[in-house]
């Protein structure tokens, strides 16, 4: 997950960026790791909501919050993820067992980041991470074929509804607009029952291969890439106008946030990382800083924070918003509350980075203490190709450094002036260093790494199919929409 730190927003605070903490597959301690980002291991997606008329066996409090995929310099929205066909999923459902002195609030989540899920949401959803050919359908009307090559020899993307294939291949046309009116329309019902809720919406934008609807294809001067864009920032505003016209704004905590790093090596396709150094696949800050807003009218006083925070503090800190006790287990998390309804210090001091192939006998690559930032190891991505900056292209090789390199991030976010360069060195950073140092060798020595899920391969016979008993399979699963 990642890191958060402060560009002002009129009715929030905004955290100028946020760190991807990449675990590294099959790398297990406090979460577990889903693609990009690590969740906690209790869930933070709750259970499905009961159906229409079903009675309510308690009031949970209500929650709701975004968040948003990028990867870019602060103040942009969004930018590309990886390279995956599989559009975004939307969850929704009740957070119950809620208790606490606060009214009950909704989160609302909005991520353009997709994540897999073994549990069914209450929402129309491609399943995250589900690659898929592309380039036989549709991304931009009337009839624009999706741009590049996509995975080969399985099945095409589908759009689930809970468990059940809605239509497989996806319409990504059509695909927005249909998760705008049931994140509308979830919303609504909720206000009109009193019901505390949650939502999270993972939006496939602006991931490869970009798509638009009818309303934004050809709309920007940035191509596909921004129209995809505008489509996603079009997406923030109905939602948040949903909030508006069922009353619930003022009780609702809105936070807006993304998974990591540009891919680079996509170019006009693959967003930009603006001053910070490299992108995805990487340890750099172009590889893990997000952006974040969190909004509560009346609760969040405007403003920008340059505290250290995580996504990782997320599940806590709605937790503790929502007054709900959190589980026996240890977490990597904070509670971010004092940060975001006051003035107060962030409880987290330090982050640790880790590269896609985590391995336990280096352990973390980098580590961020304050405003310092120590590499221990560096290696190039090939997601961050095509940059000027070789330390960035995916064959520059793993390399350690004794000492570590070390940065001041608050004065140089580029990571350009190693501290540790040269002969007079400042006490003040050799006490820094010196702790950063202590700082990984207790992580690393905790750390216990769990089996590779990605190592024990992949089963066809998995693969979502709207007809499961077609032949031949993968090129039969294919079903048009009903509705």
């Amino acid at each position: 997950m990642g890191l958060l730190e402060g560009g002002p927003d009129p009715a929030g605070r905004l955290f100028s960026c946020s760190y991807s903490c990449r675990p590294g597959q099959g790398k297990a301690r406090l979460h577990r790791a889903s693609g990009d980002m690590a969740e906690p291991a209790s869930r933070l997606v709750p259970p499905p909501p009961p159906p229409p008329g079903a009675p309510l066996a308690r009031q949970p409090r209500l929650l709701a919050t975004f968040s948003l995929h990028a990867g870019q310099r602060a103040g942009e929205r969004a930018t590309e993820r990886e390279q995956l066909p599989a559009a975004a999923h939307l969850r929704a459902g009740l957070l119950s067992g809620a208790t606490g002195d606060l009214p009950a609030p909704a989160l609302l989540c909005l991520s353009e980041s997709a994540r897999a899920s073994p549990t069914p949401a209450a929402a129309a959803s491609p399943p995250a991470k589900q690659k898929g050919p592309c380039q036989n359908l549709t991304c931009f009307p009337p009839d624009t074929r999706c741009f590049g090559i996509c995975d080969q020899g399985v099945v095409p993307v589908p759009l689930l509804w809970n468990q059940s294939i809605l239509e497989q291949p996806v319409s990504f046309p059509h695909l927005v607009p249909r998760y705008n009116a049931f994140a509308r329309d979830f919303i609504a019902d909720c206000a009109r029952r009193g019901q505390p809720f949650f939502l999270y919406y993972a939006s496939h934008h602006t991931h490869y291969p970009q798509f638009a609807s009818q309303e934004y294809t050809g709309q920007s001067p940035r191509g596909p890439f921004g129209d995809a864009l505008l489509e996603f920032d079009g997406s923030v505003g109905r939602l948040l106008q949903a909030l508006h016209d069922s009353g619930v704004d003022q009780n609702t905590l809105v936070f807006f946030t993304s998974d990591n790093g540009p891919s680079t090596m996509r170019m006009s396709r693959g967003g930009s990382s603006g001053l910070l150094k490299c992108g995805k696949g990487t340890t750099y800050e172009g590889g893990m800083r997000e952006p974040a807003v969190a909004y509560w009218p009346g609760r969040i006083a405007p403003g920008v924070t340059h505290e250290l925070a995580s996504t990782l503090d997320l599940f806590p800190t709605l937790a503790a918003v929502a007054g709900v006790p959190l589980p026996n287990i240890t977490l990597d998390g904070y509670d971010l509350s004092p940060v975001l309804f006051g003035n107060g210090k962030s409880p987290r001091q330090t982050m640790f980075y880790y590269p896609p192939a985590a391995s336990q006998l280096l352990g973390a690559f980098a580590v961020r203490y304050g405003k310092y930032k120590a590499h221990f190891f560096t290696q190039g991505a090939f997601l961050s190709g095509t940059t000027p900056d070789q330390d960035c292209h995916g064959l520059t090789p793993l390399k350690a450094h004794e000492p570590p390199l070390l940065f001041d991030l608050e004065v140089d976010p580029a990571e350009n002036y190693n501290l540790l360069r040269g002969a007079a060195v400042k006490p003040e950073v050799l006490a820094a260093l010196k702790e950063v140092c202590l700082q990984k060798a207790r992580f690393d020595q905790q750390m216990v790494f769990g089996e590779s899920q990605l190592a024990q391969g992949s089963d066809p016979s998995l693969q979502p199919c709207c007809a499961p008993q077609c032949s031949p399979k993968p090129s039969c699963c294919r079903c048009p929409s009903a509705s």
